[in-house]
């Protein structure tokens, strides 16, 4: 379920929330506040990115051309012995 930011109308009070799309209303008062029970609003906010991380992963998600997976495992066990 995605997660939704808010901030109510009274209080300026700030959270986040996980809901399910069609749990929205297209006026973005779907939610009460938590502290003094008034609408809130939906805060657009810009979301995060996705992090990979591990040996099976690559910095930009793709491998270079040409690269196995063991030649990639090797320069990343050098690069921690150093």
């Amino acid at each position: 379920m995605p997660t939704y930011d808010y901030k109510c109308e009274v209080c300026n009070f700030e959270f986040e929330t996980f809901k399910k799309i069609s749990e929205l209303k297209d006026d973005g008062t779907d939610q009460q506040c938590s502290k003094c029970s008034s609408h809130c609003r939906r805060i657009v906010s810009g979301g995060t990115g996705v992090i990979f991380k591990g040996p099976g992963f690559f910095i930009n998600d793709y491998a270079k051309p040409g690269t196995s997976r063991k030649e990639m495992e090797a320069k990343e066990k050098a690069k921690s012995e150093i």
